[in-house]
């Protein structure tokens, strides 16, 4: 039976990004999925040395040394064929794991190691001369267009929505690169209002951990009861609603600061629209970031706009857009880790 490994630091985020990739294995192959959560033993100044032993010697060091740097709440039963994991954390266990069991192993993001140490690492920027590194066209996730029809249809049905419009607002909060602040909510909740009064529809929202109490306290206030559909919020009760949320809906809207919320959104063939807050800098750290919106916006995925200007869009007939209608993580799979796979099975 062949295996894949998800090594996992406990993270949402870096977890459903390798979960979107096992899972596209799983569906081509036939291949199980396991996961493995660890958490570093070593801190500090102890993470260079660490880093550096493991590039120079991690073919030798085994199985054993791993479970000696990382606490982990249980390795599986099956050995792995492959092994894929994001977030720095795991980057050690991903290496000495596959070198112990001779597999290819894949990373998501720029790992704190040689990336020769990797089959390949998927990077969501320019991977420049590296070896073994490819630029993603998409973040990876795990929802299908297939996936949000089944699970919005089923929603639909259960809220009695009918063939009314029904739109989604993804609301994440303030990040390095986007600093929300009360006008922002308060234009956010005013704009929803008016193209609910304007075209009939209703809202499924869901906040998110970044949202914070006082955002959603204003939107609470402030959104129309009526034209409320159906509301997560992520500080009474954090639900897994994105599949149905977006399957369900005609249109989605996302606050811009969380690209794996935009991803989302881009993967259910829905027009997206990403909205800013006044306050974007994105720096120079937040290149990378910045590209990403740029390339789905010059490719009709995404159209991006302040929260300001809400009101002034079109979400019954919104023109323009070219969504992507194949399943995102089956098109990284098949174009960046088929083939390796490939030349080891």
């Amino acid at each position: 039976m062949s295996v894949v490994w998800i090594v996992s630091d406990g993270n949402p985020g870096h977890y459903n990004q390798s979960r979107a990739m096992a899972e596209a294995v799983r569906d081509a192959r036939g291949w199980t999925v396991e996961w493995v959560t660890v958490r570093p033993r070593y801190r500090g100044f102890l993470r260079p040395l660490v880093y550096s032993v493991v590039n120079a010697f991690a073919g030798r060091m085994g199985l054993a040394m791993a479970c000696r740097l990382f606490a982990i709440d249980a390795l599986p039963a099956s050995r792995p064929s492959m092994v894929i994991s994001s977030g720095g954390t795991t980057a050690v266990f991903n290496v000495l794991a596959a070198s112990a069991f001779g597999c290819p192993n894949f990373f998501l993001g720029r790992p704190p190691l040689r990336f020769d140490r990797f089959s390949r690492i998927l990077l969501s920027e320019e991977a420049g001369d590296e070896p073994n590194a490819v630029r993603l066209p998409f973040l990876p996730t795990p929802i299908t267009p297939g996936q949000a029809e089944e699970a919005g249809a089923a929603l639909r049905q259960e809220i009695g929505a009918g063939v009314s419009p029904l739109w989604t607002m993804l609301i994440g909060g303030s990040s390095r690169s986007h600093r929300f602040k009360e006008d922002d909510w308060r234009a956010l909740a005013a704009g929803m209002n008016r193209l609910s009064a304007r075209y009939g529809g209703r809202w499924l929202i869901t906040t998110s951990r970044r949202t914070g109490e006082t955002a959603e306290t204003i939107l609470r206030r402030e959104l129309d009861a009526g034209s409320i559909a159906e509301a997560t919020w992520w500080q009474e009760r954090p639900r897994p609603v994105m599949p149905a949320y977006l399957g369900a809906c005609d249109a989605a809207f996302c606050t811009q600061d969380s690209l794996t919320m935009l991803t989302d959104a881009m993967a259910s063939a829905r027009p997206v629209f990403a909205l800013s807050p006044k306050h974007v800098v994105f720096g120079e750290s937040g290149g990378m970031f910045e590209a990403y919106l740029e390339q789905h916006e010059a490719e009709n995925r995404i159209r991006r706009l302040p929260i300001a200007e809400l009101e002034h869009v079109d979400p019954v007939s919104p023109p323009g857009f070219t969504p992507v209608r194949e399943s995102i993580r089956n098109r990284i799979y098949e174009g960046y880790v088929r083939d390796v796979l490939d030349a080891k099975h």
